[in-house]
């Protein structure tokens, strides 16, 4: 019987390199460095007692690898430098021990091989610097586990908050809907012990047990099942037996209704199946309210968003009133600084009239506007006391008094008559 070589057990590893972590730890960072390694020692194949037949065990923290596979993992012991036969064993017997012994050594080294090489991997995905507390530079990790490596880690690094274990003790047992697979229950209670063991409060199996009852009440699809796991002994009320009986429940409900639809279509398997009429009506009501409600946050989600949309809409047409006018006010102060001073709107004021015989005088107009010149004074005209015909024009009174002395003698003599 050969045991594998280093190289063979790595070149079947899923992750060839962990992805490696950047800084301090996390727990999801954490959570994922642990999955990658229970996935390469889940490829290691090992002869040890059903249903242990990988070592994924030398990774999984001990309460959650029990409700994932049944049990503890049997990690192989180291079985002797040799074989050990009993006092006068015959050639048969002592074949059978021979056996035994190789078994058992090839599951040791092949344990002991696996895991060395996915503490080198551990060590090499991570910053020495947040390994101090378990790793030295010349051991290495040591004698410790995997599961003690991780569990360190998780305590140190990868701290959960009190209100973050409350969250996933109310995850433990919220209903999943009544048409998905039965087995994503069993994968939320798996995921929920985890989470809690890494958190270091890691659930009974009396309270997992209760948790997945609840779960699978609430679908409404296997009141048979339940009342035959009620009637069950004690003792084989395990979370595993629980699981195998509703996984083969699910499978047999859903042979079934494949069956009667192909021979009857669905409105035979409706009249016949009663418990699926019923499941289906439930599901419809379940699904209808669903949809109300998610109509209803719609539709209030709508009406603050229009509202809003109002308010930012008003507020759009005050601030473009507000630019409108200081464009206005900027427009006009620009036009009043171009503009040249504006010039006396005034006619030029009219020529003054001088008079002949007197001495000018200056007329200032009273308004903007043109204004005729004013009449002139009429002119006297006095005779000069020399010569009476010296004068440019003739008065009558002179005249008569000419006319009255000289009785008509030279009547001329003094002007032209009127």
């Amino acid at each position: 019987m050969t045991t594998p070589s280093a190289d063979d057990i790595k070149s079947a590893f899923t992750f060839q390199n962990f992805d490696a972590i950047v800084g301090e730890p996390t727990y999801d960072t954490l959570y994922k460095l642990e999955t990658q390694a229970t996935r390469n020692a889940a490829t290691v194949t090992v002869r040890l007692p059903p249903p242990h037949t990988n070592l994924a065990g030398i990774v999984e923290q001990p309460a959650v690898y029990v409700i994932r596979v049944g049990g503890p993992f049997p990690r192989p012991a180291y079985p002797g430098d040799a074989p050990v036969f009993p006092i006068g064993a015959n050639l048969v017997a002592r074949t059978n021990v021979t056996n035994v012994f190789n078994t058992n050594s090839k599951n040791y080294t092949t344990c002991q091989t696996t895991e060395n090489l996915l503490k080198t991997m551990v060590e090499n995905a991570i910053e020495h610097t947040y390994l101090a507390g378990i790793h030295s530079t010349i051991l290495g990790f040591g004698a410790r586990s995997l599961q003690d490596i991780f569990l360190h880690l998780y305590q140190s690094y990868g701290r959960i908050s009190p209100s973050s274990l409350k969250s996933n003790t109310e995850k433990l047992s919220t209903p999943l809907p009544p048409h998905l697979p039965i087995a994503l229950i069993f994968r939320q209670i798996e995921d929920c012990q985890r989470f809690a063991t890494a958190g270091g409060t890691a659930f009974t199996p009396a309270q997992l047990i209760k948790a997945t009852e609840t779960l699978v009440l609430s679908t409404g699809r296997y009141p048979q099942a339940y009342r035959e796991w009620l009637n069950r002994p004690d003792v084989e009320k395990t979370f595993n037996n629980f699981r195998v009986q509703f996984n083969r429940e699910y499978q047999i409900q859903n042979e079934m209704q494949h069956s009667t639809a192909q021979q009857q279509g669905y409105a035979g398997n409706v009249t016949d199946d009663g418990n699926v009429l019923d499941n289906a009506v439930a599901n419809f009501a379940e699904a209808t309210a669903a949809d109300r409600t998610a109509f209803t946050n719609l539709t209030d989600t709508n009406n603050i968003l229009q509202d809003h949309l109002e308010q930012v809409s008003a507020q759009n047409v005050t601030l473009q009133d507000q630019i409108t006018n200081m464009q206005t006010q900027i427009h006009h102060m620009n036009m009043a600084q171009q503009q040249p001073p504006a010039q006396s709107q005034r006619s030029p004021a009219p020529p003054m009239y001088t008079p002949p015989s007197q001495a000018p005088r200056m007329y200032a107009p009273r308004a903007p506007t043109y204004m005729m010149p004013p009449t002139p004074p009429p002119i006297q005209y006095a005779p000069p006391q020399s010569s009476p015909m010296a004068s440019p024009r003739y008065q009558p009174q002179q005249y008569r008094e000419a006319r009255s002395r000289g009785r008509g003698r030279n009547r001329y003599a003094q002007g032209p008559p009127q």
